[in-house]
């Protein structure tokens, strides 16, 4: 994956001078494309936010482009299989929800990341401190059922380090980067394992975050 990562760092410096417009035209194909290479130890997980940074920037990189009309011949090497490899395009907020249900499931396994959009219906810091800094939040997607009912779907977002210290219980109105409860937000992140409720017996996942964008 060497030439295909220098590959799409290169094109993310032309990017990133626009990225006002390429994020902005990039992120409607995003919501609606989605539905790792990341590893762990038990419940404190390492973020390799390198290997983060580029995933994140291959999949803007491809999309930004699709979207301002550029030249594709410089991805040429760029195939669906390298995307594969890394990311789970198929599983969203509703298909995480299902699948961490299997008693088979095993997210180190799963080895890829997820993109998912949802709610943050709640937020727990567990460290305040920005170096050391822990939260979990509460995300949740729903659909109908028929005309009178909704199916809701829930995962628990971790996010770590001074990034998020910052932007957690941020005001909205002074911060568009700031994370709060009632926002709907963008992850980018990997199954990181899979907690059962006592109280109604369903399995959940535990989503380590990567990258949160706001959407709303």
């Amino acid at each position: 994956m060497g030439g295909v990562e220098s590959e799409v760092e290169c094109l993310l410096s032309f990017l990133i001078s626009n990225s006002s417009f390429f994020v902005r035209e990039a992120h409607g194909f995003l919501v609606r494309a989605a539905s790792g290479d990341f590893f762990s130890f038990g419940s404190v997980p390492l973020l390799f936010s390198c290997h983060f940074n580029t995933l994140w920037a291959m999949k803007k990189a491809i999309f930004a482009l699709m979207f301002s009309g550029l030249a594709l011949g410089a991805l040429s090497s760029l195939e669906k299989k390298d995307f594969d490899k890394i990311v789970d395009f198929s599983l969203d907020i509703k298909g995480i929800s299902r699948i961490v249900q299997s008693p088979g499931f095993d997210p180190q396994a799963h080895g890829r990341a997820v993109i998912f959009e949802g709610a943050v219906n709640g937020v727990l810091v567990m460290n305040p401190d920005p170096a050391a800094f822990l939260a979990e939040m509460e995300v949740a997607g729903g659909e109908w059922e028929g005309l009178d009912k909704v199916s809701v779907f829930r995962v628990f977002v971790y996010v770590m380090g001074p990034d998020f210290a910052r932007r957690i219980g941020g005001d909205p109105e002074k911060d568009g980067d700031a994370i709060s409860r009632n926002a709907r937000i963008l992850v980018v992140g990997s199954i990181d394992s899979v907690y059962t409720d006592e109280a109604d017996g369903k399995n959940y996942a535990v989503i380590l975050a990567h990258y949160i964008r706001v959407v709303s």
